[in-house]
């Protein structure tokens, strides 16, 4: 997905969020249980809601199957084009049980929701997470303390668009939207983009113009804001290393043999990573791996 497109598909899902939100409360109401067998019509109360829906959306094939459990919904939206890639989406329609039990899990409640939701509100304007968690306990009345401060971002947010809250100083758009997916944790976002600007710059600019400054940036922010970014910091080094790591292999050469390794003033292993995967890539083209270098991130 360019990212063009997938700004243009976030745009679209932040300014229908509360229909969405309602349509998933309504369905939610559905006490679709199928692990108790009272509750079998519900559970195909929720699948023919669910399949409406589809309906809705404008898929021209909508069926329910009877299954020897829980009935099963089956959508399609063929593609005008034979070689368009095909997405498959599979998930549960039922609900688990709401009773609570010593040890197990308890069903949300709609204040669990909205707590929910104010703690990510506040992670997308770039409060810290521990700050933001405390903050909407407070709002909603537990645990009784005084309000928090609120530390105010460095950057304020565009018009229509959360900041990061990170100093992020001149950097490329995609540095920016890393950024503002790490600092609200959201790390089905970070894993995207940060495989779309591999895919689209290669791993040297992806690590030197997308990766290394968002770190630097995470580095800063954590040094002057003591241990309230640190969950920041430890989700986006996970999903950098990730990310390189899934650079296919060096394939087998009949040179000597390149020991990469961190030298004593060094506090991450990042940069050697970014270096492994783009000498990896370079050979694997047929170029000269010794052009892709990489400082390592400042202030970690």
């Amino acid at each position: 997905m360019s990212e063009t497109l997938d700004n243009a598909v976030r745009t679209y899902i932040e300014n229908h969020r509360a229909a969405f939100l309602d349509d998933l409360a309504e369905w939610l109401r559905i006490p679709s249980v199928s692990a108790q067998p009272e509750h079998g019509a519900d559970v195909l109360r929720s699948a023919e809601w669910l399949a409406a829906k589809l309906r809705e959306t404008g898929f021209p094939v909508v069926e329910i199957w009877p299954t020897d459990g829980a009935p099963a919904v089956f959508a399609s939206w063929p593609s005008d084009d034979a070689d368009a890639p095909t997405a498959l989406v599979y998930g549960h329609h039922d609900v688990q049980p709401a009773a609570r039990e010593d040890g197990r899990h308890r069903r949300w409640t709609p204040r669990d929701v909205a707590l929910l939701e104010e703690m990510c509100r506040l992670t997308g304007t770039g409060v810290p997470p521990g700050e933001a968690a405390r903050a909407a306990q407070h709002a909603f009345g537990h645990p009784a303390q005084a309000a928090p401060r609120l530390p105010v971002p460095a950057q304020a947010p565009r018009p229509g668009a959360a900041g990061s809250g990170l100093p992020l100083g001149t950097v490329r758009q995609e540095c920016r939207g890393l950024a503002r997916a790490a600092v609200r944790l959201d790390a089905p976002a970070v894993e995207a983009r940060l495989a779309l600007v591999v895919e689209r710059l290669g791993t040297a600019a992806a690590w030197e113009e997308v990766m290394a400054p968002a770190l630097r940036a995470v580095g800063r922010k954590w040094e002057t804001a003591g241990e309230r970014y640190v969950e920041v910091e430890h989700l986006l080094s996970w999903h950098v290393s990730s990310a390189l790591r899934r650079v296919p292999p060096a394939p087998a050469t009949t040179g000597p043999p390149v020991l990469l390794a961190c030298v004593p003033e060094e506090q991450h292993a990042l940069p050697v990573e970014a270096l492994a995967a783009g000498r990896a890539l370079a050979l694997g083209m047929g170029e000269d791996p010794d052009r892709h270098r990489s400082g390592a991130p400042e202030g970690r």
